[in-house]
This record gives structure tokens, sequence and C-alpha cells, in this order.
């Protein structure tokens, strides 16, 4: 009456397979805590904001992109999100460059867009930092020597 094959295990199903998953995820967490980590204290250091009279240049964006080099796309976007947030509270501090308001939803004006391209436009470059890597890393381009 019940099909053989829904009843039984999988042959191919191995406890091993499924702790060494786990103890693998646990490791890229770790990782992408790592970078995470990384991210705010460069974002505290002089470092990570670059500061000039109207504007400051992060460079905040390189723990995002070895993320999404070494961890994958989520990895990238999950630090990225990090970063959009770090750049969030620093735009919103009033002793900051005036020209970051932008990123500030407390001072632009606009709190839905200033989210969206702090936290959504970062968290789009990890994402899509990772993606493109993967593609390339794909199509095996001889001109990429990693």
């Amino acid at each position: 009456m019940h099909d053989d094959k829904a009843v039984r295990l999988d042959d191919d199903f191995d406890v091993y397979d499924q702790v060494k998953d786990i103890s693998q995820l646990k490791v890229k967490l770790y990782y992408i805590l790592f970078f995470s980590a990384i991210e705010v204290v460069l974002a505290f250091s002089w470092i990570g904001f670059i500061t000039f009279p109207t504007i400051s240049i992060s460079t905040l964006h390189i723990p995002v992109m070895l993320a999404a080099i070494f961890f994958g796309r989520w990895a990238g976007c999950i630090v990225g999100g990090v970063y959009g947030f770090i750049s969030i509270w620093k735009a919103s501090n009033i002793a900051f460059v005036a020209g970051d308001a932008v990123f500030s939803p407390f001072l632009s004006g606009d709190p839905v867009g200033s989210l969206v391209t702090a936290v959504g436009m970062r968290m789009l470059f990890g994402f899509l930092t990772g993606w493109v890597y993967e593609e390339l890393e794909r199509l095996q381009a001889e001109w990429l020597l990693l």
C-alpha cells in the first residue's frame, strides 16, 4: 500500500554528513562574525572612515568583499548589512561630517531613502560581489588567478 521509497530512509543518508554540514555552517558563521567585528573595529578607528571637510571616504567595503569572496554571497550580504548599520550610526552622529547626513534616517529628511541607501545598497553590494565571484569561478576564466 505504501510506496517503499517514502517509508524507508534514503540509502545515501549519513549522520556524519549532517554533522559535517553543521560544523561547516558554524565555522562559516564564526567567520561572518569575525568580518563583522573587523567592520566595527575599522568603523571606530581612523582607518574606517577617512574624513574630508565635506564628506568621508570609507574603507569598510573591503571586509564585505572579502567575506563575499571567501564565504559566499549571503555572507557578504550579512557583513554588508553590518556596514550599513554602522554607517547609519556614524552619519547620525552630529559631530561627524555634514555630507554624510544623507545616510542618516534622522537627519536626511528621507528616512526610507536613507535606510535603502545605507543598508540596502551595502547588502546588495556584498551579495553582488559574491555572485560575480561565484560566476567568474564557475566560468573558470583564465585571467582569474586565485
